[in-house]
């Protein structure tokens, strides 16, 4: 081959190699990003009849929620001042059915929904889980949850409005400024009651219980079925000793028309009604007080999917939590804390194309409120690559001035810190400490405690104080694998135990000689959705194939064999170079 035709060749392939090597660079970071992310917004958008909206209406993988119940094995113990022994049963799968109904197109920018609820035991993922032979007939036996919610509401008033077994129901009616009219009952009859003690009815109430009638007679610790502690409800003997105390005094004081135990009974609402309790009571097939808000994105990316009101409201309820602003400075500037905000999203969808480092808030209607999570590692689900985020220690972390908001007491028990721009929280700490979150507020005065499953990053004191509970990360912790590219979850699971506090009330014999267990739990339960074989295939397909297409053909194709033709053409011009120096 002559000079010149060694000079031509080597330019052209040296050109062709940066033109490869160009239009593969521009292919795999500029045009196939750009075509990819407005596919990817574009196949989220909300739009009815496309198979986003459809994954936005109803999940795509099935969601189960898996109940691990504390059977306590000694409740006699319990009764008698013994450390609570507890054995965990479980788990126990039902099927959720998530359905969003009532949708509503508000503007250009929001989306308003009703978020329908309901719950089948699943005997096949109950079984597939590990609890061979368990059905939701099975007997448990489990704290009295019916008879804490009422002991612990009265233990709540009379502590807060200076209540004892001497104090008159007339002192009670000016002590809370009862609107007499409200009770219905005629001015002879409040005149008649007014004298008596609020040891009185105690006394009428613990002669009820050891009476003849086994009907009425309450335990510390009740046994019943998983269905009926968690949907449909068990007897409360305690309610109907209430009623039937009504009844009795309605008839002794002569009130028309006298009211009966089972009027009562009808008279009780949601978790009680009936005189039957139930911590999911009424919360299944329904979407009562379940109506979301959320930013579509179509204005802001960022937003997409984000709650922007609960209920109709833009800020949570009012007495849910107190007001309070992180520091005394901020407080008094009209500052009053996040409690009653709302962010994030439900946890199932995030904002595409995830900067991993970036905080991902939830908001956790079962906790009234919401959590944020960090990322925690990058780990694969079904061969995708995916971020993994967990609740870090500081949303449980009772001294962090952004949660004080959370003590339903912290207005009474907070001080300023001297002459610093911080509060003093240390007294408050008897009321609300690490890892537990009281919610009663937000549960209609039922004193329910939250916390992570076997009080996982709680107050060590909390595990102590019962026998059976080891919390482990791995088992117990509230995760989220977000794939980086969509912002969907592959996999979440949401953990979260409910538990009730437990302290002696010296007004009844049958809690007079309890143990004090500031946080004793009930159940904890796995609200779970994971990646499928369908939906791994459609996924990979739609996303997962072409980047690796594009990929394949730009670093191939473009970069590679660029790079390629670009030093063949310089080894042919070197090699030129080195033959005319030889022959000179």
């Amino acid at each position: 081959m002559g000079p010149l035709c060694r000079t031509l060749t080597s330019t052209a392939l040296i050109s062709l190699g940066v033109l490869f090597f160009t239009l593969g660079f521009v292919v795999k970071f500029s045009l196939f990003p750009a075509l990819l992310e407005a596919q990817v917004y574009e196949n989220l958008k909300i739009k009815n009849g496309t198979e986003g909206y459809d994954a936005f209406v109803e999940p795509p993988v099935p969601v189960f929620m898996k109940f691990r119940f504390f059977n306590v094995t000694n409740p006699e113990g319990v009764k008698n001042g013994d450390k609570p022994e507890l054995n965990e049963i479980g788990p126990y799968a039902y099927k959720e059915v998530r359905r969003k109904e009532n949708i509503l197109e508000l503007d250009n920018d929001k989306i308003q929904f009703g978020q329908y609820m309901e719950y089948h035991f699943d005997l096949e993922e109950t079984e597939a889980s590990g609890c061979n032979g368990c059905n939701d007939m099975d007997k448990i036996t489990v704290l009295n949850g019916a008879l804490f919610a009422v002991t612990g509401l009265l233990q709540q008033y009379m502590e807060k409005y200076d209540i004892d077994g001497e104090t008159t129901i007339g002192e009670i009616i000016e002590k809370l400024n009862i609107d007499l009219d409200s009770l219905g009952l005629d001015e002879d009859t409040i005149n008649m009651v007014k004298p008596f003690s609020v040891g009185f009815f105690f006394i009428a109430l613990d002669g009820i219980f050891n009476g003849n009638d086994l009907s009425y007679k309450e335990e510390v610790c009740v046994t019943t079925t998983v269905d009926g502690l968690l949907y449909s409800g068990y007897p409360s003997k305690l309610l109907h000793a209430i009623g039937h105390l009504v009844e009795l005094l309605s008839l002794q004081f002569g009130i028309e028309p006298a009211l009966t135990e089972q009027q009562v009974c009808e008279m009780l609402p949601g978790q009680v009604s009936d005189c039957e309790f139930g911590i999911f009571k009424g919360q299944n097939a329904t979407k009562e007080k379940s109506y979301y808000t959320i930013n579509n994105g179509r204005n802001v990316k960022g937003k997409f999917n984000s709650y922007e009101a609960f209920n109709g409201k833009s800020t949570l309820p009012e007495e849910w939590w107190p007001r309070i602003g992180p520091t005394p400075s901020a407080n008094e500037s009209g500052l009053s804390g996040v409690c009653h905000d709302i962010y994030g999203t439900d946890g199932a969808q995030f904002p595409p194309f995830v900067d991993k480092e970036e905080r991902k808030w939830v908001f956790v209607s079962q906790l009234c409120r919401s959590i944020w999570l960090d990322f925690n590692q990058t780990v694969e689900v079904r061969g995708i690559e995916a971020y993994r985020y967990r609740p870090p220690f500081s949303v449980y972390d009772m001294r962090r001035p952004d949660n004080y908001c959370y003590c339903p007491e912290i207005n009474e028990c907070i001080t300023k810190n001297g002459t610093n721009d911080e509060w003093n929280p240390d007294d408050c700490y008897q009321y609300c400490r690490d890892g537990f979150l009281r919610v009663g507020n937000c549960y209609g005065g039922i004193p329910i405690i939250m916390t992570a499953p076997h009080f996982l990053k709680a107050d060590p004191d909390l595990v102590n104080q019962v026998i059976g509970v080891s919390p482990d990360i791995e088992k117990h912790d509230t995760y989220l694998d977000i794939e980086p590219i969509t912002g969907v979850a592959l996999s979440a699971h949401k953990r979260i135990q409910i538990n009730f506090p437990v302290k002696k009330f010296e007004y009844l014999g049958l809690t007079r000689n309890l143990p004090t267990v500031d946080v004793f739990p009930v159940l904890w339960a796995d609200e779970g959705a994971d990646l499928d074989e369908k939906n791994e295939k459609k996924f990979k397909d739609a996303v997962i194939k072409p980047s690796s297409i594009v990929n394949g053909l730009s670093i191939g194709l473009g970069i590679v064999f660029g790079a390629i033709l670009f030093i063949i053409g310089v080894f042919i011009i070197a090699r030129s170079g080195s033959n005319q120096k030889d022959f000179h």
